[in-house]
């Protein structure tokens, strides 16, 4: 992401700020209103549904698309199975994208069983995400394919796959990094703030107001003129190698107190994983379209979006060969020597895959010029995980 034409695009957002206020402000009432209709155990359900989504307008009615009426349709004829429907989909415990598919699905038999004649249920990615995030502001998105892809156009990322579950995540990923710039801007939180009234829900985690600017920049906003040439995510590769490992790791513990803020720290680790993750895979995309592999590059793939954690690696990509490469991403801003941590199944799925398996170290990361440094391990990690940090722990029942 270039983070200089991100900037820019901040101080447009807030010079118009009063007319997009004026066009976008819906969106906060209409979460307001869900909140305040919305009762899963309702005696009426899709009477309850119906009113509860009644002020959402183009967000789920506009032009020719119609989920909202669908939906409702479809509560109307099995009120228990669009329930049912809802409870599982707002079950924030279990997989979201099995989540996603299970509603899509349900949608589609009751489509074929009422409206035979009808091929579009509407109940698509952005319809369920909307859904989510009248439920749960403070986790999820508002989404529309159409305006990631012009956003991802104005900010220099790779152009979105329609119709994958992946691009949700990354899209997830990329509005969580334009969160983070957004609340550092103390002039754009009191104007956001200021505008919102008793009947508007007032978005805290500021999901809302990251949609809202994200939107803007591809319906309201001019291009931005920069004079210097917009770039790609650069990384400086060093030569593969076994890294020389930093010896306190093998003394003893450290059994001083201190006081570390977790939380936090979690938080920021979270969102600099999640740079160092988005910029490797654009790099990978880009390593294979400069080798003449662009059917290669348009494969590459978030593992840690589309199939979840626990998979032992963040992206699968391809190696000039052609051959499957699996790539584990640690990023820091610091030093090459900062300490990071390796999971089980990371370390278990490096001794499984071998010479196909890659670290990533991502470290100096810079944010404003969009570069790092990086240097690459590949094979099994055994020899780098010394210490282990955690450990798990089960009581017996008696």
């Amino acid at each position: 992401m270039n983070v200089k034409y991100l900037k820019q695009y901040l101080i447009a957002y807030k010079e118009k700020f009063a007319y997009i206020n004026r066009e976008e402000l819906y969106k906060w009432r209409a979460v307001k209103h869900f909140h305040d209709h919305w009762d899963i155990n309702a005696s009426d359900f899709s009477e309850m549904l119906s009113r509860a989504i009644e002020e959402t307008f183009n967000l789920l009615k506009s032009g020719q698309y119609f989920p909202l009426r669908m939906i409702v349709a479809f509560a109307e004829r099995e009120p228990e199975t669009i329930r049912r429907l809802f409870t599982d989909l707002y079950d924030e415990q279990q997989d979201m994208e099995r989540r996603m598919y299970r509603f899509q699905q349900v949608a589609r038999e009751l489509n074929l069983k009422y409206f035979p004649n009808r091929r579009n249920t509407y109940q698509d990615f952005r319809a369920i995400i909307v859904y989510l995030s009248l439920r749960y502001p403070e986790i999820h998105y508002l989404y529309k394919y159409k305006m990631y892809e012009k956003f991802s156009e104005k900010l220099y990322l790779t152009k979105p796959k329609a119709g994958s579950f992946e691009t949700i995540i990354h899209y997830y990923k990329v509005c969580n990094i334009v969160r983070h710039h957004i609340s550092e801007d103390q002039q754009l939180l009191k104007l956001h703030k200021d505008r919102i009234g008793k009947d508007c829900y007032y978005d805290e985690n500021l999901h809302i107001l990251t949609q809202d600017f994200i939107y803007a920049v591809v319906r309201h906003l001019d291009a931005i003129q920069v004079t210097d040439t917009p770039s790609h995510p650069s990384i400086n590769y060093h030569a593969i190698e076994s890294p020389r490992v930093a010896t306190d790791v093998r003394e003893n513990p450290n059994f001083e107190g201190r006081f570390v803020n977790f939380l936090e720290n979690s938080i920021e680790a979270k969102r600099i994983g999640d740079l160092g993750e988005l910029w490797v895979f654009e790099q990978e995309k880009l390593k294979l379209e400069a080798a003449g592999l662009s059917k290669l590059a348009r494969k590459v793939r978030m593992v840690s979006n589309e199939d979840g954690d626990g998979t032992g690696y963040d992206i699968h990509s391809y190696g000039l060969d052609g051959k499957d490469i699996f790539i584990e991403v640690k990023t820091t801003k610091g030093a090459l020597g900062n300490t990071f941590h390796v999971t089980r199944n990371e370390l278990e799925r490096s001794r499984k895959e071998g010479d196909r398996y890659y670290l990533y170290r991502v470290y100096n990361l810079e944010e404003k010029t969009n570069r790092a440094d990086c240097r690459i391990f590949r094979g099994d990690m055994s020899d780098i995980c010394l210490t282990p940090s955690t450990y798990r722990v089960r009581f017996k029942n008696n």
